[in-house]
């Protein structure tokens, strides 16, 4: 069995211009002294050791990542919607869409919504996920969800989310109706 290697030289030559400034090139110049640079001491192969850690790195991030994923749609509640920030122009009703994980709905199985840090009485429509708010003040409103256990244990929030009501006047709600 024969092996060949193969031993590949950089070629580059080296010369002083006019100005007195050390210059390089692959191409030939007259008056350059040529240089012979062996390309194998300067390019090292990766040991199989950093390989393998590289291989056993990535596994575990994609563990990781799948763990992650399984553990934030258990025990998660979210609002879904009004997003952060959202403005209500002149409305009469606010709806509040959640997404409750099923694992932690059939852990806790209720479900309240808070305004500005106070039990709302609005009650969950089971089948849409949805709270409906009449008649809120105008100004800024915080909006929470807690999923609590029979006793009145916390099992889950959400995040706080921030909302802004306004109308054109306070009583732009009675004349609506009238």
């Amino acid at each position: 069995m024969l092996i060949s290697v193969h031993v590949q030289a950089l070629t580059v030559y080296e010369w002083v211009n006019a100005a007195g400034t050390v210059q390089y090139s692959d191409q030939p110049h007259v008056g350059a002294n040529k240089i012979n640079i062996d390309e194998s001491k300067w390019q090292q192969p990766i040991s199989p050791s950093t390989q393998q850690m590289s291989q056993e790195v990535s596994q575990v991030q994609q563990e990781v990542s799948q763990l992650a994923s399984t553990v934030s749609t258990i025990g998660k509640v979210t609002i879904v919607a009004p997003l952060d920030q959202h403005t209500f122009q002149n409305v009469a009703n606010i709806h509040i869409r959640i997404n409750v994980s099923p694992e932690l709905f059939r852990q806790s199985g209720v479900v309240k919504l808070y305004i500005d840090g106070k039990l709302s009485s609005a009650k969950l429509a089971h089948k849409t996920q949805q709270f409906v708010l009449s008649n809120v003040s105008r100004g800024t409103h915080t909006l929470q969800v807690k999923t609590l256990d029979a006793k009145g244990n916390l099992w889950g929030s959400s995040a706080l989310i921030t909302i802004y009501v306004h109308r054109t006047h306070v009583n732009a709600l009675n004349t609506a109706n009238s």
